[in-house]
């Protein structure tokens, strides 16, 4: 998704064009408040105990783990797609930012405190992103 991006960017120019800094301002401000919201915190929960997911779910044979991956992939993406967007918006620009977010996704998902970083990075993003949007 990344690559189809860059590839739109590089033939159009947007993110150099008067919108470009807009956008990516109004990308960060929405992954931020996604951070917030409940769903995010339930989905980093599936995500952050997978165990006890596949316990609840178990089902044999080859279709049952496409079944079973399918849908613990589905928290998955419901944890992350916020930050994701703002992976792929600030990769554009800048690699330090592509690998700070990167880490980010890291730490929410394997440390205990993983839900109290979330919310203060989704308050981050979002002051970083009406900066961006409105400086």
């Amino acid at each position: 998704m990344g690559a189809g991006v860059a590839l739109l960017n590089s033939v159009t120019g947007f993110a150099m064009s008067d919108w470009g800094m807009p956008m990516l301002g109004g990308v960060l401000i929405i992954a931020g408040a996604y951070q917030l919201t409940r769903w995010k915190a339930l989905c980093l929960g599936h995500c952050r105990a997978p165990i006890q997911f596949y316990m609840d779910h178990w089902r044999d044979g080859l279709p049952g783990a496409l079944l079973m991956g399918a849908h613990h992939g589905l928290y998955c993406m419901g944890c992350c797609w916020g930050l994701m967007l703002a992976l792929i918006a600030l990769g554009m620009m800048n690699p330090v930012w592509m690998g700070l977010v990167a880490l980010l996704i890291f730490v929410e998902n394997v440390t205990p405190w993983g839900e109290r970083i979330a919310l203060i990075t989704g308050v981050m993003l979002m002051l970083t992103g009406m900066g961006i949007a409105f400086g």
